[in-house]
């Protein structure tokens, strides 16, 4: 491939766009069919303990709490990305940002400010449908948008990642 290929993107931020981030990193960690397997067992012991025991309301705490596993897992899944996303795209609101994208390095330019990052301060890279998450050494994730790419570009972004990225 040619080192002085670049691929030049443009886009601007939106809330969609960092919930989807986070959702893809989630289920990168906790793959969401293990929730359905917990969720599956739980309900199939607690009608077998009621069909067996019978329902009895001094029971009552332990049932309880065995319920709010599914929950919490539904929250963990659905309700943390959405918050997390929402925070973080606060502090890129309303701003264009124009992307030049080398085998060598990112510049990014937005407002007038220039940063350079080199491939090699990414230590993650996680690719959904809608959205490419970029993580940095400092735990930090930048998202950007597929359609943001032209052409095939996409294609020779995705080769220089396995090039340059581990994960």
């Amino acid at each position: 491939m040619d080192d002085k290929k670049q691929i030049e993107i443009e886009f601007v931020y939106t809330k969609e766009l960092f919930r989807e981030s986070y959702r893809d990193l989630f289920d990168n960690k906790v793959k969401p069919r293990n929730f359905i397997w917990v969720g599956v067992v739980i309900v199939i012991y607690l009608i077998y303990n009621i069909y067996t025991y019978g329902f009895h309301m001094d029971d009552l705490w332990y049932y309880l709490p065995l319920l709010g596993v599914p929950l919490g897992l539904w929250f963990a899944r659905f309700y943390l990305p959405r918050q997390w996303g929402d925070k973080t795209f606060k502090r890129f609101a309303d701003k264009k940002f124009l992307w030049r994208i080398t085998r060598q390095n990112i510049l990014i330019f937005s407002e007038g400010k220039k940063a350079t990052i080199p491939w090699s301060d990414f230590t993650k890279a996680m690719t959904g449908k809608e959205v490419i998450t970029l993580e940095t050494s400092k735990n930090r994730r930048t998202p950007i948008p597929v359609s943001a790419f032209k052409n095939n570009d996409l294609e020779v972004f995705k080769t220089w990642l396995t090039e340059n990225i581990a994960g």
